[in-house]
């Protein structure tokens, strides 16, 4: 629980936590007191309205999968509730995917040690499940994808129950705290209309939330210090 009065070297080394890198527990305080500046709760009354008046494919299917990340599984967790959404009945789980299959690609002791990478992602859920996956590293670099090829995945995302995507992050660029503090969620939604993306949150219940699309992608165009490679997204299909 986030103490009232936090001492100045807790609040300091929470800071630098954040600024480093690797998948880090954003709920914890101060930050999530101020992620909620430039994001919108689904149990608010807007929030809501966001979601209603158009088809969402994707919503109920991820939602009825959803699980809570184990520490430092945010990656991990992103991908048991895509897999199980797009093959019912396969119940997979943060721990069971973590084997002899998947061990060359990454490890969980390595997932406890922030080493999951967008494309070790990729790797570990088609050599687990045989879905189809593509990654993409936000940015205009070589190897890398604009905001207009985002906002095409986003719209052919939302209309096709066959495909999920999961966001690879920085929370802190959000906020303009620096690039540090990766994180990973599957989208949920995307309405066209506002322009809003619905943030499955797995670092707890009840903090689904929406955020501007040009928002996360700033936040995808960070440098994740494992693999010196900008974020990005994951598009997971049958």
């Amino acid at each position: 629980m986030c103490p009232r009065k936090p001492g100045r070297f807790i609040g300091l080394a929470a800071t630098l936590i954040l600024l480093v890198g690797g998948c880090v527990d954003y709920t914890e305080c101060p930050l999530i007191h101020f992620i909620k500046k430039k994001t919108i709760s689904l149990e608010s009354d807007e929030g809501r309205a966001l979601l209603q008046g158009h088809d969402v494919p994707d919503y109920l299917p991820l939602k009825k999968n959803w699980v809570e990340q184990l520490k430092n599984h945010c990656c991990a967790a992103s991908a048991v509730i895509v897999m199980n959404a797009l093959l019912p009945g396969k119940n997979y789980t943060q721990n069971n995917i973590f084997g002899p299959e998947t061990a060359p690609i990454i490890t969980q002791a390595e997932v406890f040690r922030l080493l999951f990478t967008l494309e070790k992602l990729a790797d570990m859920i088609h050599t687990l499940s045989g879905l189809e996956t593509e990654f993409y590293h936000a940015g205009l670099g070589k190897s890398e994808y604009d905001y207009a090829t985002f906002l095409e995945h986003l719209k052919a995302n939302r209309k096709s129950p066959h495909d999920q995507m999961i966001i690879n992050y920085s929370v802190p660029s959000i906020l303009g705290w620096g690039t540090g503090g990766g994180h990973c969620s599957p989208v949920a939604d995307y309405n066209e209309d506002k322009d809003m993306i619905l943030m499955l949150e797995v670092n707890g219940k009840g903090k689904e939330f929406w955020i501007r699309s040009k928002d996360i992608y700033t936040a995808m165009k960070t440098t994740d210090p494992v693999c010196d490679k900008h974020r990005g997204w994951l598009i997971v299909s049958k």
